[in-house]
């Protein structure tokens, strides 16, 4: 378990872990947002000397994978010949964390071309 410092006297240590499990769920949109912008603050980095392509490459990586991923949460939702709750059901999984490629694939041609 990871322990964060402590911010004041009136706020107690708190683990990463426990933390994690108090926050509500992020959207895929919300996670694209914070990707992105850790993305801008890579690139910056990397103007100032402190380059890491590798972690650079990783973030682009995961965004095209995100919008890969929105895309097809777009494709489900549309779906006219599709069932309500099986439309919903692929709906929630697609927003509820980021997925590999393999995995959106399995979305995309498991739902929406069948």
């Amino acid at each position: 378990m990871i322990w964060l410092p402590e911010t004041s006297k009136l706020t107690p240590p708190r683990t990463v872990g426990h933390e994690a499990d108090l926050r509500p769920p992020m959207s895929l949109n919300d996670r694209m947002y914070y990707l992105a912008q850790a993305l801008t603050s890579a690139k910056s980095a990397a103007s100032l000397g402190s380059e890491d392509v590798e972690f650079t490459s990783s973030l682009q990586e995961r965004i095209d994978v995100a919008q890969v991923q929105t895309e097809v949460g777009r494709a489900i939702a549309g779906h006219k010949e599709m069932a309500a709750d099986e439309k919903n059901e692929s709906l929630k999984q697609l927003d509820s964390r980021l997925l590999g490629l393999d995995e959106v694939s399995l979305y995309f041609f498991g739902s929406v071309l069948s």
